[in-house]
């Protein structure tokens, strides 16, 4: 290609330059939960679903299968969220499998007028529909959003999901399951195993639902296995006087129990209805191997910088190491079913070598955009990247630097960011080739100070969306989102959050559907302090706020040292549901920080751990569904977070070199293929010698 071909501003080529991408399975084993985008299923206000409104003791009975998503067979329950509106008098509904009793329990509770939602796993009846009654002496309207479905048959794979006609096994004002009131402070110690349903062993998990009733004073109700501490987390929070509910997926105890603490000043009822479990098994563990060198490799040189896990069998580890006569190498290691082997791809003659990013859209197609610079202050970069196609692994020239962001969202077919002189360039590599591809800015950018580029995201071959900071008319530096999406490109300045004096950034962004995205960034406000920020792209808007934090954060100038609240990074399950993940500080230190985007709402994740842990998470990987996998380092420890999908984030010590002491440890960068199988790359620091063991973590069942 010559130099001007190479700079112009090509359509986008999806024509492969290896293998086609591996299609995604779908899920298949009994109890296996499939996620889907909310369709609206049940509106008694304009009678869809069933007619409305619900009279009083009346009973809704309404379609579920080959409904919103849901498929006409093969299903044993559907995750819905159930709204009540317009009640005339207090009262409660009761969801349950059509063509059953309706059983002693409730779903949600509300007084008259109250508007309130509750999520609700149910089975679905053998016609194909679920009933909803209303327990109240009045007219209500009811509406039902599905969200997605288990998988019939037997459920057997360890976390695989049973459902259960819903059964009440703690009511504390009739001293059902454990005696009330619950004092202030006080815990309800109550046994699941061998109750509604629930067998008496091979349980992992139940799904309660949980209700408080009475309250005398504001509070908050938190449910954790027994025998183990109350986490920092609530799920439920209450006014004086109220009753409500909330859908609770909480880990057995050890001894068949769980416990249910009252944070608040008063005595409170409970109530808990069972509406499943999932199955035990083998918990995924940690283990640490050493990266196998090439033969010739100085091994307190040698780094792993990056890593990608298309499939659970094939991962891949990108880094460098000084070989024989301390030349500068490229290497890749590869991972086959257990086995890791490495190999050099290339030497380079600079001194330096840095990569933050691997992309593999498959098994046979992996790139890794590579910059090297010489010892010299002042010496030019030069841009590269690492290709594997098929089974040849190669170095090719880039058109500028790729180190901003990388995504390979098809085979042959790659995107990347980077900067020239400070101003952000969006490269495309196809046909085996890297080129530059023009972007717009919004229309008040200083012309020749058109900003940086963060991140991007691509959630197709023509589908991305770009983050990053740009110089407006205003002298503030602002945010900006770019979008390409099937050759239409379009740049929109991101709003500055209420109360930012100067300084709002995105850092981090992830789509999971076309123009569909979430991202995080930071400022500073008019005291002067780091704030983190949150927000989100659709097609008709940009918004973004400040992020919502734990109640024990202590927001700190910033300074020249590193950045003390911030989130860098962000992935998105299919649902929709969106994970960031960094640090915050407390005063005198920092601890990790995660933040969960449902349903157009950020909240933050509670932190579930045997101690509490300080430092910071700083890469996460999402698989297509189920629990997603953070990786960060505390003091001298690397630790990892699964953030499970009821939004828990269990935070724990991960393992070093078996018989080595090292004096710190560091982890670059995470992939999982899923929510069991995780790859995890760093090293470990030895002080005295002044060398490092590369490393490898590896997360299976």
């Amino acid at each position: 290609m010559s130099p001007a071909a190479a700079h112009a501003d090509p359509t986008f080529d999806t024509r492969s330059f290896a293998a086609p991408t591996e299609a995604a399975a779908m899920p298949s084993a009994p109890g296996t939960f499939v996620s889907l985008a909310p369709a609206r299923v049940l509106d008694t206000r304009t009678n869809l679903g069933a007619t409305g409104p619900v009279p009083a003791g009346g009973t809704a009975h309404v379609t579920v299968l080959g409904k919103g998503g849901v498929p006409t067979t093969g299903v044993s329950a559907v995750v819905i969220n159930v709204t009540v509106t317009s009640p005339k008098s207090n009262g409660y509904v009761t969801v349950h499998p059509d063509g059953t009793t309706a059983p002693t329990a409730s779903n949600l509770n509300f007084t008259a007028g109250q508007t309130i939602p509750n999520l609700v796993v149910v089975k679905v009846g053998a016609n194909g529909k679920i009933a909803l009654r209303n327990g109240s002496a009045s007219t209500i309207h009811l509406l039902g959003d599905i969200a997605g479905y288990h998988l019939a048959g037997t459920p057997a794979a360890p976390g695989a999901f049973a459902s259960l006609a819903p059964a009440r096994v703690l009511d504390t004002r009739t001293n059902l399951g454990a005696t009330g009131p619950v004092p202030a402070g006080g815990t309800a110690h109550v046994t699941v195993l061998g109750k509604g349903g629930v067998p008496t062993t091979g349980v992992s998990a139940v799904v309660i639902n949980v209700t408080v009733t009475s309250p005398k004073s504001n509070g908050y109700v938190t449910v954790h296995p027994d025998g183990t501490t109350a986490p920092t987390a609530s799920n439920l929070n209450f006014t004086a006087g109220q009753t409500i509910p909330n859908l609770v997926v909480v880990k057995v105890g050890a001894n068949g129990k769980i416990a249910l603490r009252n944070g608040s000043a008063s005595t409170i009822h409970l109530l808990g209805d069972i509406a499943g479990y999932h199955l035990a098994g083998t918990e995924p563990t940690w283990t640490a191997r050493s990266v196998p060198l090439p033969s010739g490799a100085d091994p307190d040189s040698a780094r792993l910088l990056v890593t990608d896990c298309p499939t659970t069998t094939a991962c891949f580890g990108v880094g460098h190491y000084t070989g024989t006569g301390g030349v500068k190498n490229i290497f890749v290691s590869t991972r086959t079913s257990t086995t890791w082997t490495s190999k050099s791809i290339g030497t380079v003659s600079e001194e330096y070598v840095w990569m933050s990013e691997l992309a593999c859209a498959s098994a046979a197609f992996c790139v890794a955009p590579v910059t090297v610079s010489g010892a010299d202050y002042g010496s030019p970069d030069r841009h590269l990247s690492v290709v594997l196609s098929g089974e040849v692994w190669s170095i090719i020239p880039m058109v500028v630097s790729g180190d901003g962001g990388l995504e390979c969202p098809a085979a042959g077919t790659c995107h990347a960011i980077g900067d020239r002189n400070g101003i952000g360039v969006f490269s495309t590599f196809s046909n085996g080739a890297w080129s530059e591809v023009t972007v717009p800015r919004p229309p008040d950018a200083v012309q020749g100070a058109t900003g940086d580029f963060s991140d991007l995201s691509c959630w197709a071959a023509l589908g991305c969306a770009i983050i990053g900071g740009y110089d407006g008319v205003d002298p503030q530096t602002t945010g900006m989102v770019i979008t390409v999406s099937s050759g239409v490109k379009a740049a929109r300045a991101v709003p500055t959050p209420s109360g930012a004096m100067y300084g709002h950034h995105p850092d981090a962004i992830a789509c999971w559907a076309p123009i569909a995205c979430a991202f995080t960034g930071a400022y500073v406000d008019s005291s002067s302090k780091e704030v983190v920020s949150v927000g989100a792209v659709t097609p008709g808007a940009v918004t973004a706020s400040r992020a919502p934090m734990p109640d024990d954060d202590v927001p700190m100038p910033p300074g020249d040292s590193p950045s003390t609240h911030r989130l860098p990074d962000i992935d998105c399950l299919d649902t929709g549901e969106c994970f960031a993940v960094g640090l915050y500080a407390t005063g005198g230190d920092t601890k990790p920080l995660v933040e969960a985007f449902r349903g157009g709402t950020w909240s933050v994740v509670p932190t579930s751990s045997s101690s509490g842990w300080r430092g910071e998470l700083s890469s996460l990987s999402c698989p297509t569904t189920g629990a997603c996998t953070a990786i960060g380092n505390s003091s001298s420890l690397g630790i990892g977070a699964v953030i499970d999908p009821t939004a828990v984030a269990t935070i724990e010590p991960l393992p070093v070199l078996p018989g080595t002491t090292p004096d710190s440890v560091r982890l670059w960068d995470v992939s999982c293929p899923s929510s069991e199988t995780c790859v995890a790359i760093g090293f470990q620091n030895y002080w005295e010698r002044d060398g490092v063991d590369p490393v490898i973590l590896e997360r299976r069942p």
